[in-house]
């Protein structure tokens, strides 16, 4: 519901906040508060001329998640929501909202799976910020906190660019950093000055068991805090400088690139490709049941409000033109030739029958034959070897708790590489770009992480392909995925496997 208000500003209240409800204001936080959904909306304040002309992408997309979550709206004259808002830079839009608070207990030990970031007494809100925003910006999904630091407010929200809404902030006691201690954590404190202080430049190798700590400025880490910490880091500066320390928004950010960067390297390996043995046997439709949730669900779950809408688009204009029952029907046959196709494929792989002897599946009244048509291009270039490592197996990423079903590993262009098998209609979505295909590179990312991290499948895999094969046989477009653009993909992967643990806690 939208509510003009067009009173003096005079004659308005100031927005006085609560113990259970304060103002968010802004348009980042606003969005970040709308997407994460940890706080309940109770009322929007908007900008007049902002509705008028919602040509900022970041805030129609706000307006687009007040309306489907139905939070009143209110319009508001310029000089009207400055006054109510005491002339903080609002940019147009504020939220009355619910409180955040600091997450209590912490999550135990056993599902912890990246290293961790613990301030103590950082009680300027402006810096706690600048922290959040940093760590947000480099990967980090949660943040912990010791009760001395500053309260989870608007400042702090408005001062982190939103980050605040989008991590997790635990509070710490003592008795959570001894258990991390006695699993063999890695405490690191940063600190300007130490006898046993080493240079964080001399830190080559950092494990997902590990803690960074940083303290307030003014008196540093708690003696009762860096009793815990095994190790003692610094940022090394010019020796000739009078300053002895960075501000510490600049420190987070620096550690945050290296803490993070290093784990992520090790969760997801960034080493050439290694041969095999002789006698290795290759894996052969090794499907079992897994613990955890699939690939496919966790990034269908956590697709951008858009993707959904745009999804959902689709399928009410499909049923519009066929009824429901015939759409289903339509999707229960695209899914039996996707079987067929793959299960087509698997034979020509393990080496049971050739490719141009695959029949027709009788169990589908769609074709398979075009699709495999569009798979022999493949094959003719020579750029894919037969051989392969792995073929529609399993895989569980037991660190991480998830996994999914790997098309195949073999080699392709003398690369050991994940190949991941997508049917399309060649007349209504043939994928021309690597920008085209959304969320199928972190499928395989996802894969790729996996596979590297079991231990029973003796090979790295550091690259990956997408082939999309045609119903009418037109030849198969490929998209491979170089290391680079995985290490991309893993990051943002990770970001998605965060966001459904958050959304199914």
């Amino acid at each position: 519901m939208i509510v003009i208000v067009r009173r003096f500003y005079s004659k308005l209240k100031v927005f006085t906040p609560t113990s259970k409800s304060e103002l968010v204001y802004g348009i980042q936080p606003c969005l970040f508060a709308l997407q994460a959904r940890r706080r309940q909306i109770l009322k929007a304040y908007v900008k007049e001329d902002l509705i008028k002309d919602c040509k900022t992408s970041d805030f129609g997309r706000c307006l687009s998640l007040l309306k489907e979550r139905n939070v009143s709206i209110q319009i508001f004259s310029a000089k009207a929501l400055d006054y109510l808002s005491e002339h903080r830079p609002h940019q147009g839009l504020c939220l009355h909202a619910e409180r955040l608070k600091k997450l209590s207990p912490c999550p135990t030990i056993e599902a912890l799976d990246r290293p961790l970031l613990l301030l103590d007494s950082v009680r300027d809100p402006m810096n706690l910020g600048a922290v959040l925003r940093s760590c947000l910006f480099y990967g980090w999904s949660s943040l912990y906190l010791t009760p001395g630091c500053a309260p989870l407010n608007a400042l702090v929200s408005k001062s982190s660019a939103g980050a605040l809404e989008a991590m997790k902030c635990y509070e710490v006691t003592q008795s959570f950093l001894s258990k991390l201690r006695f699993e063999n954590y890695e405490i690191y404190a940063a600190v300007p000055h130490h006898a046993d202080c080493i240079p964080l430049s001399n830190i080559t190798q950092i494990t997902p068991k590990s803690m960074i700590v940083f303290g307030s400025e003014g008196s540093g880490i708690s003696p009762d805090i860096l009793s815990f910490a095994t190790q003692f880091l610094s940022i090394t500066g010019s020796k000739h400088s009078p300053m002895n320390c960075l501000n510490i928004s600049y420190n987070a950010m620096i550690f945050s690139k290296r803490f993070f960067s290093t784990a992520v390297d090790q969760l997801f390996p960034k080493v050439s490709s290694v041969g095999l043995s002789d006698n290795f046997a290759p894996i052969i439709n090794q499907q079992y049941k897994c613990e955890g949730s699939g690939v496919t669900r966790i990034l269908n779950e956590t697709k951008s409000e858009s993707a959904k809408a745009n999804l959902q688009r689709w399928k009410d204009g499909y049923i519009r033109l066929f009824g429901k029952q015939n759409f289903q029907l339509l999707n229960d046959e695209y899914l039996s030739t996707g079987r067929a196709v793959h299960s087509a494929i698997s034979s020509f792989l393990s080496g049971e029958t050739p490719l141009v002897n695959v029949r027709e599946d009788e169990n589908t009244e769609m074709p398979i034959g075009g699709y495999l048509r569009s798979l022999e291009r493949v094959w003719e270039r020579g750029h894919f070897d037969r051989d392969a490592y792995l073929i529609e197996s399993s895989v569980y990423h037991s660190h991480l708790n998830y996994n999914g079903v790997v098309d195949c590993i073999l080699n392709v262009n003398d690369r050991i590489t994940l190949v991941d098998w997508k049917l399309k209609d060649f007349d209504t979505s043939r994928v021309l770009r690597l920008s085209d295909t959304f969320d199928d590179p972190l499928q395989i990312a996802a894969y790729i992480g996996a596979v590297n991290a079991d231990p029973s499948i003796p090979i790295t895999v550091d690259c990956g392909v997408l082939v999309y094969l045609y119903d009418n046989g037109a030849p198969c477009d490929c998209h491979p995925i170089s290391k680079s653009v995985l290490e991309e993909k893993w990051k943002e992967w990770m970001q998605r496997l965060q966001m459904f643990k958050s959304l199914n806690e």
